[in-house]
């Protein structure tokens, strides 16, 4: 069932300083296969570019997209 306390809290100042001790650096830049060989190719594109606009916002991690393509 559903339990409210259960889970990450959402912090996004806690998660960017976390991401930044892990990684030792102030910009954190990673790469992303984003599968688009089958029907679903168009929702995936949009569910990475989401994420990628979403992490950078909110904690400030750079997502470059790669389109997989076999």
């Amino acid at each position: 069932g559903y339990d409210p306390k259960g889970g990450i809290p959402y912090d996004p100042v806690a998660a960017k300083k976390t991401i930044r001790e892990m990684f030792s650096m102030q910009k954190v830049k990673l790469k992303v296969m984003v599968p688009c060989f089958d029907s679903a190719r168009e929702d995936n594109i949009k569910a990475a570019q989401w994420l990628q606009k979403t992490l950078k916002e909110k904690i400030g991690v750079e997502l470059e997209l790669n389109l997989e393509t076999d």
